[in-house]
């Protein structure tokens, strides 16, 4: 009994684990942190303090947004380069205890399916000024009346490399700027597809209602 006792113990580690990074997010050791993540972090060490970064909520979709698209592009370059939000709530730390929700070293709250440079062009909003915006995700319903922080996991090759929090950011920082959002080109050129139709009324959307860092 014992015996089945611990071998239970393990597989439910194991799934626990598997649950945690369902999506297959690596994790650079020390050794291999410079190669993998060199690039992408020189790129956020070095942002210019006049170009921010963020998550903007249109309803429940989640939206990434940058307010220089020659960064992002310096960011994101390949297919398994990409964008995973990460939903944190404050129920997940009672006071005097550990985060309840994961053990993750990867994340510390529930991970949405990241978003790869190889998809993008379906989600990809351009605006003037190098304005860029990139629908990374939607929110659970279940989180609609609790307390929560939308963070950010920037990945290369599907390494994660760097994690940014956002937490109490007050709405005095962002200021409403007129976006003039428009298709990227390659939308444009395919015509009317499924694509981008919806594009088009999410661009509709956000032209009116589009916030960034001011």
């Amino acid at each position: 009994m014992k015996q089945f006792s611990v071998a239970f113990c393990i597989l439910l580690s194991t799934l626990i684990v598997d649950a945690q990074n369902k999506f297959d997010i690596k994790e650079p050791n020390q050794s291999s942190i410079s190669q993998k993540c060199g690039d992408c972090l020189s790129v956020m060490q070095n942002l210019p303090p006049e170009v921010s970064f963020g998550f903007y909520l249109e309803g429940r979709e989640i939206y990434f947004m940058m307010t220089d698209k020659r960064y992002f592009d310096l960011l994101f370059k390949k297919g398994m380069d990409g964008i995973a939000v990460d939903i944190v709530t404050k129920s997940q730390f009672s006071c005097g205890s550990e985060n309840q929700f994961t053990n993750s070293t990867i994340n510390m709250g529930e991970l949405l399916q990241p978003v790869y440079y190889k998809d993008f062009k379906k989600n990809l909003l351009e605006g003037e000024g190098g304005r860029i915006g990139i629908l990374v995700g939607v929110l659970p319903e279940s989180y609609l009346n609790k307390e929560y922080e939308l963070n950010l996991l920037l990945l290369k090759n599907a390494n994660m490399c760097y994690y940014q929090v956002f937490s109490n950011l007050p709405q005095a920082r962002w200021g409403l700027l007129e976006m003039r959002l428009y298709q990227d080109t390659v939308l444009s050129e395919v015509g009317s597809g499924t694509a981008g139709s919806n594009t088009t009324e999410v661009v509709k959307r956000l032209n009116k209602t589009m916030i960034l860092f001011s």
